[in-house]
């Protein structure tokens, strides 16, 4: 099964530490123990690398300098030669034709220099195609070609191949969604007339305003205000969106993604829309103050959760299968995006309704949060790192793509998402902070027994200032305290914190990187204990 990693952009070092952390198998990324480009072997095997990787709908990283166990290559001859980004962009052009952008940052690690090169795909959405042989000669003087003028390459099963009819879908999946959005831009702007004539009609008629129309038609901003419309008129216009949530949660049960049941790609599309479309009407229960819309959207996607498993008398028997767990991926990716929301908003009221759902398993163990359940079950799955032991990339890393991708989910973060991920990224940030924020819930609520295994702290490998604003208001609002943790003693709470921050700092450790939150006087005074009626 492949694992799920994030293929962002970025070569930051947040990025490398969740590359080299996820331990993953995918086409998107490769380990090179090491690299030589002042020899011609070297230019030409790394130029085949970055094209192969150029036709991959979302391009692809190459981790040189590091084993695919995440550990640098200490045993191996360091890598030589010029690896900035635009020498590696001029070896590429002069082998390649194409549109395709080679981004590259040098690191150390552990006294051993790694460099990250991400490969951006063709602007064009066009394959990458090589515009003349690539030969070098052995030092035993044998003549050798790593690829032919007019080759297309790719990568499938994690290696590089020759471009044959399989592959052809994917390599032009780019271009095919370009066509397809085009269209529906298109048909958009003809039903939101359509809309406007019948509503307006409608209250000529009647002498009075019409409650907006709801469809799972509407491009995400029309729905997104038509859902807040309807939940701030009342539980009337609640009951009226239930009926959408019902449809999308039948879609998002429906079977597919993978093999041959699925070879268009049309259940595994409608599946994400209808999570994204939950996911707006979370964002609309928030704003318009509705914990009955914000509940009934939570409960939909613990339905579609829950219904990945066996079930028997309501307690969830065994593992997922590769389908399943990653259709919890996605899940999991809307739900994180979602608390990110509410994180930012401000929203303290809405944690614990979106947290602490309570899973309870065949044999009677019980998890006091149903997101620790999930993360657990795809970690197990070896699809996304979810335990320290876990393979795949970080849930955060997952969530802030798929948000950088669909700004209506974002839609109070004004400027676009970068791809490289800054210090003030309010996004990552608040997934960040999101995190740190459903630990302590499931903490809170754990039997005392099992109060470390109620939760991951996965921005334990993002740097701590990315964190530290959340730490610091536990600490210092008592409101947020109350409306976070209801019914929580300020002591319970002071000792929960203590406990997610020291896991994250060990977490940090185990990764090798030292990206662990720094206390400010505030918070260290409310985890030691120490009186502040400000607080």
């Amino acid at each position: 099964m492949d694992s799920v990693v994030s293929i962002d952009g970025s070569v930051r070092v947040e990025k490398l530490a969740e590359l080299l952390g996820s331990r993953a198998e995918i086409d998107a990324l490769d380990f090179k123990a090491t690299c030589d480009l002042t020899k011609a072997k070297g230019k030409v095997e790394f130029v085949k690398d970055c094209a192969a990787m150029a036709n991959l709908p979302r391009g692809g990283y190459l981790v040189i300098g590091a084993h695919d166990t995440g550990r640098p290559a200490l045993d191996q001859p360091e890598i030589s030669g010029n690896f900035d980004s635009a020498r590696l962009q001029q070896l590429f052009d002069s082998y390649v034709s194409g549109t395709a952008q080679i981004i590259s940052a040098r690191h150390e690690l552990e006294g051993r220099e790694v460099v990250l090169v991400y490969v951006r795909p063709p602007t064009d959405h066009l394959p990458v195609v090589m515009k003349k042989d690539g030969a070098y000669t052995e030092q035993s003087g044998t003549q050798k070609t790593a690829f032919y003028e007019g080759q297309i390459l790719t990568r499938f099963s994690s290696g590089n191949v020759k471009l044959d009819h399989r592959h052809w879908k994917r390599v032009l999946s780019n271009y095919e969604t370009d066509l397809r959005k085009k269209v529906e831009k298109d048909s958009q702007e003809l039903l939101k007339v359509v809309l406007d004539e019948i509503r307006q009609l409608a209250t000529t008629g009647s002498g009075g305003s019409v409650p907006p129309a709801l469809s799972v038609h509407l491009d995400d901003d029309s729905f997104y205000l038509a859902a807040v419309d309807l939940a701030s008129s009342g539980v009337g216009g609640v009951e009226r969106i239930r009926t959408i949530v019902r449809t999308l949660i039948a879609v998002g049960l429906v079977a597919g993604g993978t093999g041959d049941e699925d070879a268009d790609g049309t259940v595994e599309d409608d599946r994400a829309q209808a999570f994204d479309r939950l996911c707006l009407l979370g964002l609309a229960g928030v704003d318009a103050d509705s914990p009955e819309l914000f509940g009934l959207v939570v409960e939909a996607y613990l339905e579609i959760h829950q219904r990945q498993f066996s079930l028997h008398e309501g307690r969830i028997l065994g593992e997922v299968g590769e389908a399943a767990a990653l259709r919890i991926v996605a899940l999991l990716v809307r739900v994180f995006l979602l608390g990110s929301y509410i994180t930012r908003r401000r929203k303290w009221q809405f944690l614990p309704w979106l947290v602490n759902r309570k899973i309870t398993l065949s044999g009677g163990y019980e998890y006091s949060s149903w997101i620790r359940h999930a993360l657990v079950t795809v970690s197990r799955a070896e699809v996304l790192k979810a335990d320290g032991d876990g393979k795949g990339g970080s849930i955060l890393a997952v969530a802030r793509a798929h948000g950088r991708d669909t700004p209506s989910l974002c839609r109070d973060i004004l400027a676009p998402v970068e791809v490289e991920a800054s210090s003030g990224d309010p996004l990552l940030n608040s997934l960040c902070q999101f995190d740190l924020w459903w630990c302590m819930i499931a903490a809170l609520h754990a039997d005392h027994d099992k109060f470390g295994m109620e939760f991951y702290p996965n921005f334990a490998v993002f740097f701590g200032h990315r964190t530290e604003p959340a730490v610091d208001i536990i600490a210092t609002d008592s409101a947020a305290r109350a409306a976070a943790f209801p019914g929580s003693p300020r002591s319970d709470v002071a000792s929960a914190l203590k406990t997610v921050v020291e896991a994250a700092r060990r977490e940090s450790l185990n990764q090798g990187f030292h990206t662990e939150i720094k206390l400010s006087v505030s918070a260290a005074g409310f985890i030691n204990g120490e009186d502040d009626s400000q607080a």
